[in-house]
């Protein structure tokens, strides 16, 4: 009893400044009534453990690695112009000219989206720079850059460049350079992108290890759980999953494993015994639908 006030005295302390107090003990107790008794594990304390491995983003992260991320961006080009021989001085000069010529998307190719919103706004960016469609890249456009809050799988990334070779962009524009931009990559991610296109350029802010995958092997998320105890609790919340999200999200989207959370939504690659409200499941965190603005309202 004396562990979990503590326990509860953490998250209390989380929540006021990490967790933008969008939760309540009483939430967190709703949310672990979901959960069945179990005879392997104490279900009741593999929900707090679960909880307490969870990764959340707040506002003024996602702000700070919105900044982050163009900065990236900017740092590299500028290296790459003074490995050509300019100076510092000009290079930047050069980069500043040159934003009004770049084109952004949001990852499922819209504008219009709310990270592509926040994305531009953070960084002082044009509308006329944001673009809604593949079919508005023009092929004077020097620079096409797909802007996304979080890559998991990969798998976004590699369908949405067989989009721009199916559509003939680089037939129609050879010499535009494509950057995959992205404020969080897992690495299995960005293994996986890579070696679907070694050429890919991809740009990012965060870096998750292996490590942040609940069961895996170095977890950090339950770095105390014997191996056996990490199986079951493996076993408990894929079942969970499969029966509330079905067998892709059993672990969060093709076995992601995943604890995260970002100011603005919960990506689908987190375990759904966190965001999923199917079958009267009571979730801790919930997915929102997509944000969207008109172009009049920005």
């Amino acid at each position: 009893m004396i562990e979990e006030e503590k326990i509860f005295q953490y998250f209390s302390d989380i929540n006021e400044t990490i967790w933008e107090n969008s939760i309540s003990k009483q939430d967190i107790e709703d949310w672990i009534k979901n959960f069945k008794p179990q005879k392997l594990i104490n279900v009741r304390k593999l929900a707090l453990d679960l909880l307490m491995g969870f990764i959340y983003y707040n506002e003024d992260e996602i702000h700070f690695l919105c900044k982050h991320a163009f900065s990236e961006y900017k740092r590299q080009k500028i290296k790459e112009e003074i490995k050509k021989g300019l100076s510092i001085k000009d290079a930047e000069i050069l980069f500043h000219d040159s934003v009004s010529q770049i084109k952004f998307i949001g990852k499922n190719g819209d504008s219009s989206g709310y990270f592509s919103y926040l994305f531009r706004q953070i960084n002082g960016l044009p509308l006329e720079n944001f673009i809604s469609s593949i079919e508005e890249i023009r092929s004077d456009t020097s620079t096409l850059i797909i802007v996304d809050d979080f890559i998991g799988t990969g798998d976004t990334v590699i369908n949405f460049n067989n989009s721009l070779e199916k559509s003939g962009v680089f037939k129609k524009n050879p010499k535009i350079q494509v950057y995959y931009l992205s404020l969080i990559v897992t690495e299995s991610g960005l293994t996986k992108i890579q070696s679907s296109n070694p050429k890919c350029k991809l740009i990012y802010s965060e870096l998750l290890s292996q490590d942040y995958k609940a069961f895996s092997e170095k977890s950090s998320v339950l770095p105390d759980y014997q191996m056996e105890e990490r199986k079951h609790a493996k076993i408990v919340c894929k079942k969970i999953g499969e029966f509330l999200e079905g067998e892709m999200y059993s672990l969060g989207y093709k076995n992601s494993e995943l604890l995260i959370g970002l100011h603005h939504n919960i990506p689908n690659n987190t375990l759904p015994i966190i965001w999923s409200e199917k079958k009267e499941w009571v979730p801790i965190f919930r997915r929102k639908k997509k944000i969207y603005y008109s172009v009049d309202s920005v």
